[in-house]
């Protein structure tokens, strides 16, 4: 098999575009201060620019997973890192808070394209036995994004200019949308039984996990651009120190990445533990044929399980 059609290839381009995708949301945190100065705009006004990225998540994602099931693969991915870059360049030099907001919500939606279609492409290329740990490998972009995005946006923020953060993740991107136009994947096999939101919904425990999900992310989002101008206004910090202080929070991830849960759904049985043990788990029980297994690699969905184990 050669490079292009290998699994491991779209695997690697897979978790630099998550990688990419996490880098253009954290690498705004630092700079929001100046941003406020320089546009005048009030903390409220920075908070709904700040949330417009993933307001455009939402409404992205849930169509895009049958989207992609009809369109395949290889061309939503290719499309979400190209318009990444493109609304990235215009963010970089936008200079109205309409741009701005124009340029946010479209960041937002290539990164649910992003996500969604390429853990549907992983899904595709491996079978449960590997999915976990495969999945686990793609998360660890996204881990690496948080702990760097914010100190290296205040770094590069002074070093090269307002511009200089943004053109860094646009040339990402553009690296990542030239590396899914190269590759290869076989044909996209079959149709998936089409399931409505609604009746996923109404099923307990994913209800419970999408809430518990829902609230730890919303608060996390809260804190960093609250916090982010806080330090820059109350206290003066410039955007590389503002980057220290968040990217020095930001390293409690690989320790919650560490935890997660096993969910047998036959057994009605939820195991807690380290990734890693929780991975040979996941990997035996599926081999026995014991039902579906599910791998929850965080904590805070770790969490959700644990409360959906709690009312059984």
């Amino acid at each position: 098999m050669s490079i292009r059609a290998s699994r491991t290839t779209a695997v690697a381009l897979v978790t630099a575009a998550a990688f990419a995708d996490i880098l253009a949301y954290s690498i705004a945190v630092p700079v929001l201060p100046d941003l406020s100065r320089r546009l005048g705009a009030s903390p409220t006004t920075i908070g709904f620019l700040f949330a417009s990225f993933g307001v455009s998540v939402l409404m992205t994602s849930v169509p895009m997973g049958s989207m992609s099931d009809r369109m395949g693969r290889r061309g939503p991915l290719l499309a979400g890192a190209a318009v990444l870059a493109a609304s990235t360049l215009i963010f970089a030099f936008a200079e109205t808070l309409p741009w701005l907001f124009a340029a946010r919500l479209v960041q937002g939606a290539a990164d649910a394209v992003t996500w969604v279609v390429g853990f549907a492409l992983i899904a595709d290329l491996y079978n449960a036995e590997e999915r976990g740990r495969v999945m686990g490998l793609v998360m660890s972009g996204t881990t690496v994004g948080f702990l760097i995005g914010p100190t290296l946006g205040g770094w590069l923020y002074e070093s090269g200019g307002p511009q200089l953060p943004y053109l860094v993740v646009a040339a990402l991107s553009a690296a990542c949308a030239a590396g899914f136009a190269w590759m290869q994947l076989p044909p996209h096999q079959g149709e998936a039984e089409p399931v409505r939101l609604l009746a996923l919904l109404r099923v307990r425990e994913v209800a419970i996990c999408a809430l518990t999900v829902v609230l730890g992310g919303g608060t996390l989002a809260m804190v960093e651009p609250t916090l982010s101008l806080f330090l820059g206004g109350e206290i003066g910090l410039g955007p590389t120190r503002i980057g220290l202080v968040i990217g020095c929070g930001e390293h409690r991830l690989p320790t919650l990445a560490s935890v997660g849960a096993v969910l047998d759904t036959n057994n009605a049985s939820v195991i807690y533990g380290e990734r890693e043990k929780l991975l040979h788990i996941a990997e035996r029980e599926c081999r026995r044929g014991h039902g579906e297994v599910v791998f929850v690699r965080d904590a805070t969905a770790a969490s959700a399980l644990a409360l959906v184990d709690a009312r059984r």
